[in-house]
């Protein structure tokens, strides 16, 4: 059973180690599109401590998590964001809609508007084998 220590309401689990990570990145990825669609704040996350494994999402959602979030922490109205965004209501919507396809460099250019710049590293991949040595 896979479970978030940040994100309660994600549990999940899979038939091998792989396939938990797998489930866990897809069962991360849609607790972080409920929270946005219900307006609740997206936790940072702790410290990954020993025997635990760090679990990521897709750059499109990590992107739209950090516009989102970026806005929270704004006071403006929705009309007075989308005006410092330089987009319409409409647009606003889009941006921030977990499902919505949305290019990169547009949610990029809106995170630079507040000051923010995002940063997209590679990793290893969490989940490996272990060795067995005779």
């Amino acid at each position: 059973v896979v479970t978030f220590p940040d994100w309660p309401e994600a549990v999940t689990q899979g038939e091998s180690l792989e396939d938990a990570y797998a489930q866990a990145e897809d069962a991360l990825e849609e607790a972080v599109a409920n929270r946005i669609a219900m307006k609740m704040v997206l936790p940072r996350s702790s410290e990954v401590l020993q025997g635990m494994y760090s679990v990521t999402v897709p750059a499109p959602t990590a992107v739209k998590a950090a516009l989102y979030s970026a806005l929270r922490e704004d006071s403006r109205t929705q009309l007075g964001l989308a005006a410092l965004l330089g987009v319409d209501g409409r647009e606003l919507r889009r941006l921030l809609h977990p499902h919505h396809p949305t290019k990169l460099t547009r949610i990029h250019e809106r995170l630079r508007r507040l000051g923010k710049r995002p940063e997209i590293r590679e990793s290893p991949t969490a989940v490996q084998e272990p060795v067995l040595r005779r």
